[in-house]
């Protein structure tokens, strides 16, 4: 009995200390489960990577320069700076020519409320998430920044402030409000802390002292981003050095130091770099680049792995490149050898593009534009092709001897793989394990998705994002031959999958240009399910992996919603008629760039409605339009100027992006400074409006492109002007004629008013073989003309089961529409053909397999996935990642040992309290 006491004493003991382990336990893992999606929320479930998985899947990145970063005084627009919006199809052409990775600068700027905690205009946020969404439909990562507020001494984060307070509270404010709007998605966003900041002082303790405020900012970044919680506390961030200088970051005399976080090894260091006199000098100088030139800087961006890829910290090279001097050649050998050392040192590099150029001039245009952001082709496919080249291709050497200028690009003349056929589940990832003849081919492989909705891929990893089916393309960078896969995605295994998907209504509506969310739900509660989308109409409106649909133009499109067990929803959503615009508000800007008190912000005057042809006048006069903000800053005048423009006071303040006129002229007919006439200039009337749409005068006084009078002083080097003869001018009156002003006319909807739909003889299809297709056909009866198969969407029930792609209806020549579906599992399903109006027949599929599809395990999904090898890390961090592991292990054990020591103290506690309640129960007491 004493033996079985003492056993019971200590397995007791044991129990406790299991079960306050399992407490330890449970909270240290409790961050980690709760980014799993196991709950039916909008957070997207966050695949954890190391920091060589992540540098590989991120490879060859692309800036969408002057874009999102394009201002005028600090009041960003996406079209001041480049012409062209960004669209889905584009962002999809930047992906296909190799590139993984898109920068995206941004200049929040006056979209900042300093007036209201630092809330962020939200037609302008939302604008930037919906570029965001174009990239992470591909599955390609982004990096959001906050760019040219911190630009130098002149935006509002000026690292080199007297008083710095203030600008912490507003640099933490703004990363709050930016993390809680993006804190669901996925790994592949990532948040870039401040752009190119630094301070007027160049000497050695003016580097050391900017150092130091960055890294207090860097700091206040990370745990600003971690506080917002959701996939935010583990996402990828990347943060800079004193103007993201390779010196400056490397030099240990400098002091610079990442930020402390609460994950490990989710930091990269972001610098910059450019061959000052080969790629940013505007001259014919310097137009070669040679072997010696490369192998310094080989030698040079060795400091990047002594100081943080040899010690496993990654490294973003957010910028680089090199402007066109008609020496393709040369910039082409200069783009291969740095991303081909950048691969050899685990480093992310991303080349700058500022979206505009002109290659219709003898003279070069000094541009680093790359590709064509109108039709989304290379315009210089030879740097194009070497930027991939050196980032996907594997080093044979570490001399960088492989690299030459002009090289002979042996074709691949074959790719082999042992399938064309390739099974996996939703949210698994799997690489295509090709050979390519000859084998000594120098040409890339890229790759492309015929629906990126259900299957993505990069360098041959393919990855399911939702149920269906769709074909993987694989072709030679030199055009010579391609390779089609056709790929099934099955459903995920769930232990609750999904029953139902939930939304608020089957009908919305939407102005155009507006956006909504879905805020679709799934039952049951506990599911671990999430929810893909598609568009069945993506000129009508598109929906993002969040469920946030955009309006584009007027029409109907139905979304189709797939849950990862298979399930489906689809709802309808109509796009109104765009309304004829018939007047237009314009206003006078002063754009200030004054060194002296510090000022170089855009201000506004009090806008004026025009209707029509006819002459008009604006004024800004400082007593009444300069800002409050704007005196804090000592400005007392219309002095060091860079611009006095018209522009839409709409476009200004972020509501519409393009202005609603097809054309309109403008003649300057007087310009008066506190009464006194200047001489103009101007001798015809000329476009009021720039290449992008937006009517946005540039003058009549500019310091860039040169003034409608004749009364200015520029400055050519700091590009400010002033106004002669006049001391501290104090107001401008500016008198026009429009002409040629022609409003856009409205566009309406068309709605095809079908009757019926009625099955063919198809109407019950048998399958019995996996992938076996079968054609549904259906007659429409119709009231209108314009009715055809764009008008109707084929949705499966179950796409676990039988799956179509929604975006693909056809019609033969009797004006039936046909949709093709494909068989995925044993079971039975209907599939819907629903027209716009709501009209529809119903379709009923019985599969019956003899044997269910499996998930392909046979290539390497659970071995490495990647081609191209990054030497990161070196032995040193693999043993420290060891010794890592073993302390785990030890810590483990300890934690163990003393929770069964405080257990049984517990139990000693309990049995000795219980020992003497017995004792005084047994003395009456």
């Amino acid at each position: 009995m004493a033996n079985q006491s003492k056993y019971k004493l200590w397995k007791n003991r044991i129990l406790a200390g299991l079960l306050v382990f399992s407490l330890f336990m449970n909270i240290a893992s409790f961050t980690s489960q709760a980014q799993e999606g196991s709950e039916n929320t909008a957070q997207q479930p966050f695949r954890i990577l190391d920091v060589n998985e992540m540098v590989a899947e991120m490879g060859a990145g692309w800036n969408l320069g002057n874009t999102m970063d394009g201002h005028t005084g600090f009041t960003p627009g996406e079209t001041l700076w480049q012409p062209t919006l960004t669209t889905q199809e584009f962002i999809e052409s930047i992906h296909n020519l190799g590139f993984n990775t898109v920068r995206i600068p941004v200049t929040w700027g006056t979209m900042i409320d300093d007036t209201n905690e630092y809330t962020i205009n939200e037609a302008w946020i939302s604008r930037v998430q919906d570029i965001a969404d174009y990239c992470i439909s591909q599955d390609m990562y982004v990096i959001i920044n906050i760019h040219h507020d911190g630009a130098e001494q002149n935006g509002w984060l000026r690292v080199g402030a007297d008083e710095l307070a203030p600008i912490y509270e507003k640099f933490e404010a703004t990363w709050k409000n930016i993390a809680e709007y993006f804190k669901d998605y996925d790994e592949h966003l990532i948040f870039e802390s401040m752009n190119e900041v630094t301070g007027p002082d160049a000497t050695e303790e003016g580097m050391k002292k900017d150092t130091q405020v960055i890294m207090e900012m860097n700091q206040i970044f990370v745990d600003t981003i971690r506080a917002t919680g959701s996939n935010n506390a583990q996402r990828w961030l990347s943060v800079p050095g004193r103007y993201t200088n390779i010196d400056a970051m490397t030099d240990e005399e400098i002091g610079f130091a990442l930020p402390a976080d609460t994950v490990e090894n989710r930091i990269f260091a972001s610098i910059h770099y450019y061959d000052w006199k080969f790629g940013m000098v505007e001259d014919m100088e310097v137009t070669t680049f040679g072997t010696q030139e490369l192998a310094d800087l080989q030698t040079y961006f060795a400091k990047m792995v002594t100081k943080f890829t040899s010690h496993g910290i990654p490294v973003l090279l957010g910028e680089y490149g090199c402007i066109n001097k008609n020496n393709s050649t040369e910039r082409a050998y200069h783009v291969e050898g740095l991303t081909k050392i950048c691969q050899m040192d685990g480093v992310v590099a991303c080349y700058w593009d500022q979206g505009w150029y002109d290659r219709s001039q003898t003279e070069p245009d000094y541009s680093y534009t790359l590709v064509d952001r109108a039709s989304g082709q290379t315009i210089d496919k030879a740097v194009t092709d070497a930027i991939i080249r050196g980032t996907l291709l594997e080093a044979s050497t570490e001399d960088l001897s492989e690299v030459v200028k002009e090289p002979d690009i042996i074709p691949i003349s074959q790719i082999n793989a042992k399938s064309e056929t390739i099974i996996i589940k939703q949210g698994d990832n799997l690489f295509i394990d090709t050979i390519v003849e000859p084998e000594n081919s120098n040409d890339v492989l890229l790759w492309k998705t015929q629906n990126s909705k259900i299957a993505t891929v990069y360098n041959g990893k393919i990855r399911g994002r939702g149920v269906g089916m769709t074909s993987i393309t694989a072709y030679s960078q030199s055009g010579s031959v391609e390779k089609t896969f056709q790929v099934y995605i099955l459903a995920a295994e769930h232990k609750a999958p999904a029953t139902e998907i939930i939304t608020d209504t089957q009908e919305y509506t939407l102005e155009p240009e507006k956006s909504l969310y879905l805020n679709a739900s799934l039952l049951p509660a506990d599911t671990q399910d999430n929810i893909t989308y598609q568009s069945s109409n993506e000129a009508v409106a598109s929906v993002s992996t969040l469920g946030k649909v955009v309006a584009k133009t007027a029409g109907i499109t139905n979304i189709v919603m797939t849950a990862s067990s298979g399930i489906t929803k689809s709802v309808k959503v109509t796009v109104g008629q765009i309304q004829a615009a018939n007047e237009l508000s314009i206003a006078l800007n002063v754009y200030f760039n004054d060194e002296i008190s510090g000022y170089f912000s855009n201000e506004t005057g009090v806008p004026i409605t025009v209707t029509q042809d006819g002459q008009y006048t604006l004024v800004f006069d400082c007593e009444t339009d300069l800002s409050a903000v704007a005196r804090s800053e000592g400005v007392e005048g219309l002095n060091n100027l860079t611009a006095i423009y018209i522009k839409d006071q709409a476009v200004t303040e972020g509501i519409a992006k393009q202005t609603p006129v097809e054309s309109c002229d403008i003649f300057y007919d007087s310009v008066v400074i506190d009464g006194t006439p200047l001489t103009i200039t101007q001798t015809q009337a000329k476009s009021a409006l720039k290449d992008s749409g937006i009517l946005d005068t540039n003058d009549p006084l500019n310091s860039w492109d040169g003034s409608s009078v004749a009364e200015v002083a520029v400055d050519l080097e700091s590009h400010v002007l002033n106004i002669t003869g006049i001391n501290n001018p104090q107001k401008v009156e500016v008198t026009f004629t429009l002409s040629n002003l022609i409003f856009q006319e409205a566009k309406t909807v068309e709605t095809a008013q079908i009757s019926t739909i009625t099955p063919m003889d198809n109407e019950h299809v048998t399958l019995t073989l996996f992938g076996e297709q079968a054609l549904l056909t259906a007659a429409l009866a119709t009231e209108d003309t314009f009715a055809s198969n764009e008008n109707v969407t084929f949705v499966s029930a179950d796409s676990s089961i039988a799956c179509i792609d929604p975006g693909v209806v056809t019609s033969d020549a009797q004006g039936n529409v046909i949709q093709t579906v494909t068989a995925i599992s044993s079971g039975t399903t209907t599939i819907t053909a629903m027209a716009d109006n709501q009209v529809s027949a119903v379709f009923k599929v019985e599969v019956t397999l003899a044997k269910e599809p499996v998930a392909d395990e046979s290539y390497a999904t659970q071995v490495q996935e990647t081609k191209t090898s990054h030497n990161l890390v070196d032995n040193t961090v693999h043993k420290s990642m060891i010794v890592t592991c073993i302390i785990a292990v030890g810590g483990a054990v300890i934690i163990l040992l003393l929770a069964i020591v405080l257990g049984g103290l517990v139990f000693s506690i309990k049995r000795k309290k219980a020992m003497e309640e017995e004792k005084n129960r047994e003395n009456g007491v």
